[in-house]
């Protein structure tokens, strides 16, 4: 076999070439807000867009042996009119990450229409509100899908999902998750309302969930469920706290102030599974 990439993929050798400059751009918040896109390292970011059904724009390789191993791996999953191959110089340019991964690509997340879900055929729902930082919601939706909470809602105010440091958070998780971000609190509740789902909200001041539990154990008609986490700083809007049919509180020492909000919704996500 030629030792070298297909005659039919573009190459690129020049810093000014219009998509590279593109991607470029993207290194930064600023280009990415503008742009409304993203970089992605590597073939599982790449694998979970794809799944997504999310826009790949570009998907970047260097000329290297390692470049063309995966090209030869993985080419019947990749459309080959997307492909543009770069010099190493350029490729290092793009490179975010200590190490480099192929490919590197460009993404958009799609919109989604939160109108047309039906939440009272969810078993599970986690809504994040107004949760900020892409690491913690990206660790966030990686346990939902750990634990089946399969529709997150993500309330106006939250990280973008189109953050990079949200997606290497999630790991690979964001295929088994229906995701609906940018929403407005007081429509979330009307929809959660409408449906008949149980508010839980984890806040200060709440019951033990374990408490709580053993309340549940004898109840027979399960309806669908809603764990609310809020912002890192100021908890759950007021929004939801004035619908909430309980307030959860994880007990811990007095030592300690609080707990970080992805690890206490993890705690929350596995218990009330």
């Amino acid at each position: 076999m030629k030792d070298s990439f297909p005659e039919n993929l573009q190459r690129i050798s020049s810093a000014e070439n219009p998509s590279f400059k593109a991607a470029l751009k993207l290194l930064s918040t600023h280009g990415q807000a503008k742009s409304g896109a993203i970089l992605l390292s590597g073939w599982r970011e790449l694998s979970q867009a794809i799944s997504l059904n999310c826009q790949i724009d570009y998907i970047f390789l260097d000329e290297s042996p390692e470049a063309l191993d995966f090209w030869r791996s993985h080419q019947a999953k990749i459309q080959p009119e997307l492909v543009r191959i770069l010099s190493p110089a350029l490729y290092r340019k793009l490179c975010f990450n200590q190490s480099e991964q192929w490919p590197i690509a460009v993404m958009r997340v799609p919109e989604a229409d939160f109108e047309q879900v039906d939440l009272s055929q969810q078993e599970r729902i986690l809504v994040l509100d107004r949760v900020q930082d892409p690491g913690n919601v990206g660790t966030l939706l990686r346990t939902a899908a750990a634990f089946s909470y399969n529709l997150v809602l993500l309330t106006e105010g939250s990280a973008r999902l189109s953050n990079p440091k949200l997606w290497r958070a999630a790991a690979g998780s964001l295929g088994a998750l229906d995701l609906y971000s940018g929403l407005d609190p007081l429509r979330v509740i009307e929809a959660l309302k409408s449906a008949s789902v149980e508010v839980l909200l984890a806040d200060l001041d709440g019951l033990d969930p374990a408490a709580y539990l053993s309340t549940q154990a004898s109840n027979s008609q399960k309806r669908p469920r809603a764990l609310i986490l809020g912002n890192e700083g100021r908890g759950p809007g007021p929004e939801f706290r004035a619908e909430a049919e309980q307030i959860l509180t994880i007990p811990i020492s007095k030592d300690a102030e609080s707990l970080n909000v992805g690890i206490a919704g993890g705690i929350l996500m596995y218990l009330l599974a």
